[in-house]
């Protein structure tokens, strides 16, 4: 392996990671390393998006009846495993407060609570809420989503 496999690996011993996770790590670096797949996107294939369409000019082209019986077939998924340890957290990122709305105090877990709760009232369907938690931000998650049914 190089020097760059080495430093990868010296830092996962060094966090106490076991035998098996580097030694996996290693055969997913090599076989990133000697291009054997074709799932890896290489940063030289990509190309910047220059324009990005409106949702509402997408959503106006679309049958009102034929979107609202996808949206009833859809469910909102976040990802909400990290802890915020490097910001002074101890504690799911998602419950860093990040504004005021009408004098209270708003964290990323309420502005998404409220973008799905509006979705679901405008569509009139149910979308569920999935959060991807880790066992660190599944209490956390749960208490906040309790005190917002």
């Amino acid at each position: 392996m190089d020097d760059a496999f080495e430093l990868s690996a010296a830092k996962m011993r060094e966090h106490n990671m076991s035998d098996t996770a580097i030694e996996q790590f290693a055969h997913l670096y090599d076989v990133w390393r000697n291009d054997q797949s074709s799932e890896f996107i290489r940063e030289s294939t990509v190309e910047p998006i220059k324009t990005v369409p409106n949702f509402h000019e997408i959503y106006e082209t679309i049958d009102h009846d034929k979107a609202v019986n996808a949206f009833a077939k859809t469910a909102f998924i976040k990802l909400n495993g990290g802890l915020g340890t490097s910001m002074g957290l101890s504690c799911a990122k998602s419950l860093l407060p990040v504004r005021r709305h009408k004098a209270r105090q708003m964290r990323f877990i309420d502005i998404i609570i409220g973008q799905v709760l509006t979705a679901r009232q405008r569509l009139g369907v149910e979308l569920p809420l999935i959060f991807m938690n880790s066992f660190r931000t599944s209490h956390d998650t749960l208490q906040v989503l309790k005190r917002n049914r």
